[in-house]
């Protein structure tokens, strides 16, 4: 009566009220069940074990579900899995997305004379921050590593079948110089 004219609250007596009416409505849960063994979720565990770890020893007062020392042992199990540090990032690199694998694979398929860094600088220009290594190692795993010949096999098509393919500066260096410049397209 007193609460009601002035208007305060004790703040123990808010917190039993608070853990008094989470109790009720995790009863009526386990009721609503209709299962023989009233088992509570870990949800409901969280909560009970939230709303009655203020009360300390006022807690055997107010609960009628479980033991004081079940609820503060559920309390105690709830720290340790905040601060178990599970949900940290792993060491190393994060692994690349398939939608950029996509990406790189797109770029290396429709732009055969690009290289690793070409490829890098287009992605660069997307917004997207990938070493040159990593798209070769993209590139090898999905069977796009280039031939150590790709340059030349493109240039040597291009050349004229017959003529010899040396600066003509060169013939003035001597033979043996000029010589080794000289390749023929088979």
């Amino acid at each position: 009566m007193l609460t009601l004219i002035s208007g305060k609250i004790e703040p123990l007596l808010l917190q039993k009220r608070e853990f008094v009416l989470e109790e009720n409505s995790v009863d009526r849960k386990l009721h609503d069940r209709l299962d023989r063994r009233l088992l509570l979720t870990d949800a409901e565990r969280v909560a009970l074990a939230e709303k009655g770890k203020p009360l300390g020893k006022l807690l055997a007062d107010v609960i009628t579900i479980v033991e004081p020392e079940t609820l503060l042992k559920w309390h105690r199990t709830l720290v340790a899995k905040k601060w178990t540090f599970t949900k940290t990032q792993q060491p190393g690199r994060p692994p690349i997305s398939a939608e950029l694998t996509n990406l790189i694979l797109k770029l290396a398929r429709e732009n055969r004379s690009w290289g690793y860094d070409r490829i890098v600088g287009a992605l660069k220009s997307l917004n997207h921050v990938v070493s040159h290594q990593t798209v070769a190692n993209i590139l090898r795993a999905n069977g796009l590593d280039p031939s150590p010949d790709f340059f030349a096999a493109e240039v040597w098509t291009a050349h004229p079948k017959g003529v010899p393919s040396f600066s003509p500066g060169l013939a003035a260096f001597g033979p043996t110089l000029g010589n080794s410049c000289v390749r023929f397209q088979p």
